[in-house]
């Protein structure tokens, strides 16, 4: 191999991997002083007061970075791939099964959604802690974390599907925004809904 090119290759890696670094780091920043801080806790101040925020949530974000990689370092995993498919099924998980309830159910409204929320989100922090054995023997569960995923939807629509039957709900006008209220559904039990 040439002088340099194995350089060039190094540099390569590392320019990609702060690429990505710098843009979670850019987005967090921006979400955190334009849309909290500019919108909602201090609106109105001057440009350099919002830029001098921005250096420091860009700061704390790269720390708390730094700290989640150390934690990532010495949490036992069995390969890399497993914890990524363990976390991304703990934050996508209970977003997937809020589309799936209110895109094919009439009946779930906010209280419902937010007790679900609740209730799943005490789940949600057990498996989580689970996955990683910090709970104690007598509740621990062997489940891998392949279902993590799965069983959080799962509870996440049969809690949210029981408590919209239990809570009142206050009807509202759902034209075109579920399976059921579109002019091209076919409606299983004429009159009925889900």
């Amino acid at each position: 191999m040439p002088v340099g090119v194995a350089g060039i290759i190094i540099a390569a890696a590392l320019a990609a991997a702060m690429s990505s670094l710098d843009s979670n780091i850019n987005t967090v920043t921006l979400l955190v002083v334009h849309d909290l801080f500019r919108r909602h806790l201090t609106p109105g101040r001057n440009d350099r007061f919002y830029l001098k925020l921005a250096w420091l949530i860009a700061t704390l974000t790269g720390f708390a970075m730094i700290a989640i990689a150390i934690i990532f370092y010495y949490t036992p995993k069995e390969s890399v791939v497993d914890t990524l498919i363990l976390v991304g099924s703990l934050v996508g998980g209970p977003v997937l099964a809020m589309y799936l309830l209110g895109f094919f159910t009439t009946r779930m409204d906010g209280r419902s959604l937010l007790i679900t929320m609740a209730l799943v989100g005490i789940l949600h922090v057990f498996l989580l802690l689970n996955a990683f054995n910090l709970v104690p023997d007598s509740m621990h569960l062997e489940l891998h974390n392949y279902w993590v995923g799965i069983v959080l939807d799962a509870s996440f629509i049969t809690f949210g599907y029981l408590l919209s039957w239990i809570i009142p709900t206050n009807p509202k006008n759902l034209e075109g925004l579920t399976v059921w209220s579109t002019n091209s559904a076919p409606n299983p039990i004429p009159g009925k809904h889900p």
